[in-house]
């Protein structure tokens, strides 16, 4: 399964999609692609950050055979604990799906990706770059394991992988975003891996909130659900601009509203509220 992007490739429209790529994946994967961590970084796109991502494998993979460094990275406990170890351990007989494949649970359960219409699927895999928090930025295609990797997971040896990470993911990030609209799905933490430098044309982060009696509070628990609505909204819609967007009603009701949401500078954070 190689990856079918590179960081030249044209693709068929200016906006671009950034996703969070999601702790718990999807398990399973194609029989016959097992993972080799040490090739892995190689079968990516976007070579030039090679070779961080071979360091922080390397990193994660030393961090996997103890324990008690497991434990550290993963900041679980009990059961939950032993899943993601078990999962972690396993990774170098794990077979390979692709990103999208390996975004689970509410998200690919309201995008569906399998059931869009081809040109429809093929204009998702081409918009949609993950940001992950071990593997920095991926393609929809890219083939990865399932492994478990929390945001704030620090290495030894290696430390904050938000600090690896950060210089490397800006930089690539403004090169590929040059000149185009992004529409970003990211949470807090992995948005701040990104250090804009004014190349892209317009930067709009999308975020969900309810009403709890008189108070605003953001979404949590039902976030992964609404991102996947959204994004399909966008693909079926062929939405060119982040502003049609606008036009977007969750299943759960939540609108966009103007009074909540703000631009500064070129950066605009569209909210939607229920």
């Amino acid at each position: 399964m190689p990856a079918r992007h590179a960081e030249t490739s044209p693709l068929p429209s200016a906006l671009r999609i950034l996703l969070p790529l999601a702790d718990r994946k999807k398990p399973g994967g194609r029989d016959g692609t097992c993972c080799d961590h040490k090739r892995l970084a190689a079968r990516l796109a976007y070579k030039t950050i090679g070779a961080p991502r071979r360091a922080a494998l390397d990193g994660f993979q030393k961090a996997m055979a103890s324990g008690s460094d497991a434990l550290k990275v993963l900041g679980l406990q009990g059961a939950a604990f032993r899943e993601a170890y078990a999962v972690n351990r396993a990774l170098e007989r794990c077979n390979l799906a692709t990103a999208l494949e390996r975004n689970n649970g509410a998200f690919a359960d309201t995008l569906e990706p399998a059931a869009l219409p081809p040109a429809a699927k093929t204009r998702l895999e081409r918009a949609v770059l993950f940001v992950c928090p071990l593997l920095g930025v991926l393609a929809a295609d890219d083939p990865i394991p399932d492994y478990r990797c929390p945001e704030g997971a620090k290495l030894p040896g290696i430390g904050s992988l938000h600090r690896h990470w950060k210089p490397e993911v800006t930089k690539l990030l403004n090169r590929l975003l040059k000149r185009k609209r992004v529409l970003s799905f990211l949470p807090t933490r992995l948005s701040a891996l990104w250090a804009p430098d004014g190349g892209a044309s317009e930067i709009v982060c999308v975020r969900f909130a309810r009403y709890g009696g008189d108070r605003l509070t953001g979404e949590t628990a039902a976030t992964p659900g609404l991102v996947g609505e959204a994004v399909r909204y966008v693909i079926e819609k062929e939405v060119a601009r982040p502003s049609e967007l606008a036009r977007f009603k969750s299943s759960l009701g939540h609108t966009y509203s103007a009074a909540h949401s703000e631009t500064v500078g070129r950066l605009t954070v569209m909210r939607f509220v229920r």
